[in-house]
């Protein structure tokens, strides 16, 4: 097969095709991360929000317990007999003294900031979805141009020998 590469530079526009067609891919790129890094962001706050809630739930069922536990003098009678629910109590109360300004957010409140982000999340990700299907059709332009030019070897097939009987 003859190589093809000294016959290609000199078609017009060739190489101003490349040089524009970097620059594309390198904003394709960029675009595609940028929103990779808006969803996973979305994501930690979705944990986030659901860790909460999960502790103000777990806070409310087990307060009663906890109040009695410190009633009986923080006994350790009673202690060993309510050993889960004092022990989800405090790993909840734990939670709330990570926050930062320290009060504790009305469940209704996170659960309309949680419909909120997974919107965002939503529709980042139908751009996501757009970014990433123009960046993969960049790089195969670009991987065709480079086997076009000879800068990227022309990958040999795996030819199988084929079977007589």
């Amino acid at each position: 097969m003859a190589n093809i590469s000294p016959i290609v530079p000199s078609l017009p526009g060739v190489s101003s095709f490349d040089g524009k067609h970097s620059a594309d891919r390198a904003i394709a790129t960029a675009h595609f991360h940028e929103l990779s890094d808006e969803i996973k962001s979305c994501e930690a706050r979705l944990k986030e929000i659901g860790n909460l809630k999960k502790a103000i739930i777990n806070y409310s069922k087990t307060r009663s317990t906890y109040e009695a536990y410190r009633k009986a003098g923080y006994s350790r009678k009673f202690y060993e007999a309510h050993r889960v629910d004092i022990t989800i109590h405090r790993a909840a109360k734990k939670v709330f003294d990570s926050l930062p300004d320290k009060k504790i957010p009305k469940v209704r409140e996170l659960t309309e900031e949680y419909s909120k982000v997974l919107e965002k999340k939503k529709a980042a990700y139908q751009k996501y979805r757009v970014a990433r299907k123009e960046m993969e059709q960049y790089t195969v332009a670009q991987k065709n141009l480079d086997m076009l030019l000879g800068r990227e070897s022309v990958p040999e097939r795996n030819v199988q020998p084929s079977r007589e009987m």
